[in-house]
């Protein structure tokens, strides 16, 4: 009886970290297992039904960090996510591509964003254990790849 339980927890939890990869009706923020640009990402999440996260206050931060943290990624010690704030129209004004509203809640990283190069216009959200860097925020070359954080749509 008690492996049955340590089976059906285990079981579980499995489902629980696998689900956050699924962009479906059960979940808020998914996870999706895919490596994109900042644009294969928004395409990725729009084409799904769902948007690129706009991450517009603390608790929605805080609940994507808590989510990001069970993914198997976070054990290599280092996860970027895309979320949608850019300053693609206008450096320095960073907006979110799910609703065209200025970014107001921010979790910028000391020294960010930056431009570095002048070409760095999207966002994502960086955990790098080595680095102690815990879900800030940076500004990046868009065309580079990474994961990313989809959020469902408000029906």
């Amino acid at each position: 009886m008690k492996l049955f339980q340590v089976l059906a927890v285990t079981l579980f939890l499995t489902g629980m970290v696998a689900c956050q990869e699924k962009c479906d009706k059960n979940n808020k923020f998914c996870f999706p297992n895919a490596v994109q640009t900042w644009n294969g990402a928004v395409e990725y999440c729009t084409r799904n039904g769902w948007m690129l996260a706009v991450v517009n206050s603390e608790a929605k931060q805080k609940k994507i960090e808590s989510l990001a943290n069970k993914l198997d990624a976070v054990k290599s010690g280092k996860v970027e996510l895309w979320i949608g704030a850019n300053d693609l129209n206008k450096e320095g004004h960073f907006v979110w591509n799910g609703n065209g509203k200025p970014v107001a809640y921010s979790k910028w990283l000391p020294g960010k964003p930056d431009n570095k190069n002048g070409k760095e216009h999207c966002v994502h959200l960086w955990y790098e254990k080595a680095k102690n860097l815990n879900w800030g925020w940076n500004d990046v070359v868009c065309s580079s790849k990474r994961r990313f954080v989809c959020e469902r749509k408000k029906l």
